[in-house]
Parts: C-alpha cells; sequence; structure tokens
C-alpha cells in the first residue's frame, strides 16, 4: 500500500508540474487614464483602499498558452471580523479561451487587512494569492 501511495503522489506531482507550466497567472492594480478608460497592468500585492472618488480597479489575469478552452474560478477569503471568523465568497466559474480574468473594486465598505484569492482552473486549486488592502 506504501508503494501504490508513492507513486500516486509522484504522478500527482507531475502532473500538477505541467499544468503550471500552461498557464500564467499575474495578479495587480488595473491603471486608467484621464479618462477612466484601463491602459496598463500593474503587478503588486498592496492594493490601496479607495482612491479619489471611484474604488481602485485590480484583480488577477489567467493567461494560456494554448487555445484550448478551461474554467477560471476563486473563492475569496476575507480578514477576520471581530468575532475571529473568516468570511469567503465563491465567484462564479467563467469558460475561458485564452486569457480570463477575475476584477474587483474598492469600495468605502471595504477594511484594511490580509485578503486572499485561491485560483481554481479548471476546478483544480492551482494558486493561492495572498494581498493587502491598505490605507492610501
Amino acid at each position: 500500500m506504501k508503494k501504490l501511495t508513492t507513486i500516486m503522489l509522484l504522478i500527482f506531482s507531475v502532473t500538477s508540474l505541467g499544468r503550471e507550466s500552461e498557464f500564467s497567472i499575474n495578479f495587480g492594480l488595473i491603471m486608467k487614464n484621464d479618462l477612466g478608460e484601463p491602459i496598463a497592468f500593474k503587478p503588486t500585492k498592496e492594493i490601496p483602499l479607495h482612491e479619489k472618488k471611484e474604488g481602485t480597479l485590480y484583480g488577477l489575469v489567467v493567461t494560456k498558452k494554448d487555445e484550448v478552452p478551461f474554467t477560471l474560478g476563486a473563492i475569496h477569503i476575507f480578514p477576520e471580523d471581530t468575532q475571529g471568523k473568516k468570511a469567503k465568497m465563491m465567484s462564479k466559474a467563467m469558460n475561458v479561451m485564452t486569457r480570463g480574468a477575475i476584477f474587483l473594486r474598492t469600495n468605502e465598505e471595504d477594511i484594511a487587512g490580509e485578503y486572499v484569492i485561491e485560483v481554481y482552473l479548471n476546478n483544480i486549486h492551482t494558486d493561492t494569492i495572498a494581498y493587502s488592502l491598505v490605507k492610501p
């Protein structure tokens, strides 16, 4: 039984390595011009809570090297509340061809703290992104 378990773990590890090289996952801020149009992506793990009169736009972009469709989903984990509990929210999974994104916008109800996004590609937990919402 031990030998079978070891073999299964090795197979899983090799499969996981292949899957990781298929996808590129980037997280950061969406930069906008004076007209409010998105023009650039700035990789960062520190997101300003609320800038000017509108929220800060941020998120992740997943790019696949080939054109085989994939499913992109996420679970968002929020900071602990006053009772020490962490809230979680699952985003709706989407079918994507080459590039997909999950964008979020801060608002005045958000609190500073540590947040986490668990990224699921083809219903498999592929990456965990820890980031902070910080006061500007």
